[in-house]
């Protein structure tokens, strides 16, 4: 199995925003990679609030 590439991984979030609207939105973040890389997260859930129970999965990182 390939790791995908930071293209192919920005592709892949795309699509599940755009597959699934209702449910995900893409969030920006504010810092950019040791490469110049803009780096994001994608929120999912129906609801958003300070009160929600919140899981955070990493992926597409190395050292």
């Amino acid at each position: 199995m390939a790791y995908l590439n930071y293209d192919e991984i920005v592709s892949a979030v795309q699509i599940l925003a755009e597959k699934y609207p209702t449910l995900t939105t893409q969030v920006p973040l504010p810092n950019l990679t040791v490469e110049s890389r803009r780096v994001g997260a994608l929120a999912i859930g129906k609801t958003r609030g300070p009160d929600q129970r919140t899981a955070i999965f990493v992926g597409g990182v190395h050292a």
